[in-house]
């Protein structure tokens, strides 16, 4: 749950797509589901301003705005990979295409051209990565070399390699 901008990452990534007009999302869980689950539980009262009495617990909500979303928290295991989450959650995707994205990273994806790339190739499943900027290439490179016991690395090798694990991680 670390935060940008005083609200999460996933929050962020969930705006993206509702500007596009995806409302609904499913959540699989797994490990600190817990702090997912508090956050949009509570999500109402912390973007409002409320009453409350201390008397008898009693909460008056205040005028104010806040998403139009749905979203299932569904626990589907701390040790399940991927494809396991998403046959967990199968049931609240059902046959229609669906979207699946990671919580951790944000992108500046054009979702629309996107799903219109993925209808016009008539294949199972679409995958979007990011291309690092310079930076990131010489860092890996950096990092690896530092971790590295030995003196001699062909450098344009490493650099693919670590290149293309950066750009699957931020996919």
């Amino acid at each position: 749950m670390v935060e940008i901008g005083g609200r999460p990452i996933l929050w962020h990534i969930m705006n993206i797509y509702a500007f596009y007009g995806f409302k609904e999302f499913v959540i699989a869980l797994g490990y600190r589901g817990d702090l997912i689950k508090d956050y949009f539980i509570n999500y109402h009262y912390h973007e409002r301003s409320l009453t409350v009495q201390l008397k008898n617990g009693e909460t008056s909500i205040h005028a104010g705005g806040s998403e139009d979303w749905t979203v299932h928290l569904l626990d589907t295991g701390v040790a399940t990979n991927t494809g396991g989450r998403v046959k967990r959650v199968a049931e609240f995707i059902g046959d229609e295409p669906f979207m699946l994205t990671y919580g951790d990273g944000v992108s500046n994806i054009d979702i629309p051209r996107l799903i219109e790339f993925h209808r016009a190739q008539k294949r199972l499943a679409t995958l979007t990565a990011v291309r690092p900027r310079p930076a990131s290439v010489k860092w890996c490179w950096r990092m690896a070399k530092s971790r590295s016991s030995r003196k001699t690395t062909d450098r344009r090798r490493l650099d693919q390699r670590r290149l293309l694990r950066f750009a699957a991680g931020s996919g």
